[in-house]
């Protein structure tokens, strides 16, 4: 159910009209984002460059997206990064397996403990230390920081998605700048 309503093309402002009109496509996350106009830009730019500019690998990134698009619910989120895991070559037990409370076999000891590492993060904000440590025998600090704002910044997504009630477009043509 719809709580906040997203903005159609005529309601957004001159400003967001303008940076639609120069995007490929645009979702229902960034009409719901455009209601805060001054926040829209840096919030949008912080997630396309965690998805396009990180030297995280994409498969961590997405198994954080959709550990927190499952434990808040977020069908929005699931719906879109499903997409991109599968793209990415998830199998249908990886996809299924995020679901698990304790996280299945077909999972590498690493993949389990990034998903462990976003269970700590949305729960308790701080990971065990040991966890920590054993993502580092891994992951740069670079990587340990992107992973963290990876965690930190779909963790915000899925809760304005699920607080605003934010549906998935209707078709693939409903994300280009009709509305």
């Amino acid at each position: 159910m719809t709580k906040i309503p997203v903005l159609t093309n005529t309601q957004a402002s001159p400003r967001i009209q303008e940076l639609w009109s120069k995007a490929p496509f645009v979702l229902n996350i960034n009409r719901l984002v455009a209601h805060a106009e001054s926040a829209y830009k840096p919030c949008m730019s912080l997630g396309l460059k965690l998805l396009t500019r990180a030297e995280l690998p994409a498969r961590y990134r997405e198994l954080v997206i959709l550990r927190i698009a499952h434990r808040h619910g977020a069908r929005y989120e699931w719906s879109h990064h499903e997409r991109i895991a599968r793209n990415l070559g998830f199998t249908e037990e990886e996809i299924q397996g995020v679901r698990e409370t304790d996280p299945s076999a077909c999972f590498s000891d690493l993949d389990r403990a990034v998903l462990r590492f976003a269970d700590e993060l949305i729960c308790h904000a701080r990971a065990p230390d040991e966890l920590s440590a054993r993502l580092r025998e891994h992951l740069s600090d670079r990587q340990m920081v992107e992973l963290i704002l990876s965690i930190g910044y779909w963790n915000m997504i899925a809760m304005l998605i699920v607080n605003a009630g934010v549906e998935l477009e209707e078709q693939e043509g409903d994300t280009k700048k009709n509305g």
